[in-house]
C-alpha cells in the first residue's frame, strides 16, 4: 500500500512491478487507475458499480466484485439519508465482497497465464477506448456536432 505518491513515479516506477490492480471501492464512477492500470496491461478486479462495468469484463480483462445495483450501476442504499440504513447495508455486504475479492485474488495470483491474458486484453481495450487521442477525437467529434 503507498499514498500519496507521485503520478509519474507510479507509472513508471510501481505500475510496471505490479501484477494485479486490486480497486473496491464503493463511490466512484469514474476511476482513472483503473484505466491507467489496463493501460500498463495489468488485470483489474473493482465493484461493479457506475461506469467501472464498462471499463473491467468479468472474467475477460478482471474481475468484478457483484454487488447489488440497478441497471445504471448505482446502489439505491447511497441515497438513503439514514446512516443507520447504510451502515446495516454496508455490513450486509463485507462477507461477501471478501469472500470474492479473496477468490479473485487467489486465482490471479496461482495463474499467470490468465493474470498476464486479461491484462493484455485490458491494455487493447486501454488503447482503443481511454487514450487521450481516442478521447480527444470523440470530444472533438461532438463539439463539431454541437455547432
Amino acid at each position: 500500500m503507498h499514498q500519496n505518491i507521485p503520478h509519474q513515479k507510479l507509472l513508471q516506477e510501481i505500475m510496471p512491478y505490479t501484477d494485479i490492480n486490486v480497486l473496491p471501492t464503493f463511490d466512484d464512477t469514474f476511476w482513472y487507475v483503473i484505466a491507467e492500470a489496463m493501460h500498463a496491461g495489468l488485470p483489474n478486479i473493482a465493484t461493479n458499480i457506475f461506469a467501472i462495468s464498462e471499463m473491467v469484463q468479468h472474467g475477460v480483462n478482471g474481475y468484478l466484485i457483484n454487488l447489488p445495483v440497478d441497471k445504471y450501476g448505482m446502489i439505491d442504499i447511497f441515497w438513503e439519508k439514514d446512516m443507520g440504513k447504510r451502515t446495516i447495508w454496508f455490513e450486509e455486504q463485507e462477507v461477501s465482497v471478501k469472500n470474492q475479492l479473496k477468490k479473485y485474488i487467489i486465482r490471479l495470483v496461482e495463474n499467470e497465464e490468465i493474470r498476464e491474458e486479461m491484462g493484455r486484453k485490458g491494455r487493447e481495450k486501454a488503447l482503443a477506448k481511454f487514450h487521450c487521442q481516442v478521447r480527444n477525437k470523440k470530444l472533438g467529434d461532438i463539439y463539431r456536432r454541437c455547432k
